[in-house]
């Protein structure tokens, strides 16, 4: 059985009217529709058909306004091109830029982290309240909660021992279980 190779693409949406430290709801659904629809545009019926069974929104945070989109590969080209050219999200003009590429999530999670640290940095000292700095702060470490809960219940590498026989199991955090 082959299995389907994905890339995951951590994007930043950059709202033209809305200030940098002012939440935007990027909606996961919505995101879907605007890379269909501009894929079909540049690509054509064959773009779409191609990009449409593997793509998925699969994190959008509004405080830092990045989103998590996945595709599988050799399509993933398409959304590469289709994503920069997107200028409108839920009727407000916008900018996508493209930060990371990844084959893994993980991988895309920690660049993701890295970001994140810089333009949490960068926003500080423009927030007016502490409440805004502590809604911010909150929404910085949604991302790695969530992360973390999904991949401790899902992933899990399952070695065989050479000389036991035993199965071991091994999850995100290291810990042994049989």
């Amino acid at each position: 059985m082959v299995r389907f190779k994905n890339r995951y693409f951590a994007i930043e949406v950059e709202p033209r009217d809305v200030p940098g430290h002012v939440p935007f709801e990027i909606g996961k659904v919505t995101l879907y529709h605007e890379i269909l629809k501009q894929v079909e545009l540049l690509h054509g019926d064959f773009g779409v058909a191609s990009v449409a069974t593997g793509l998925v929104a699969k994190y959008c945070n509004p405080y830092t306004k990045i989103a998590l989109v996945r595709c599988r590969h050799g399509p993933h080209r398409f959304v590469a091109t289709a994503l920069p050219l997107i200028k409108q999200l839920k009727g407000k003009h916008v900018k996508i830029n493209i930060l990371y590429v990844g084959a893994t999530i993980s991988k895309c999670y920690k660049y993701i982290v890295r970001h994140q640290q810089r333009s949490l940095e960068k926003y500080w000292n423009k927030m007016k309240s502490d409440t805004d700095r502590l809604q911010m702060k909150k929404a910085f470490f949604e991302f790695e909660t969530t992360y973390h809960r999904g991949l401790c219940q899902n992933v899990a590498v399952q070695k065989t021992s050479l000389g036991t026989g035993k199965n071991e199991f091994l999850s995100a955090a290291g810990k042994r279980g049989r």
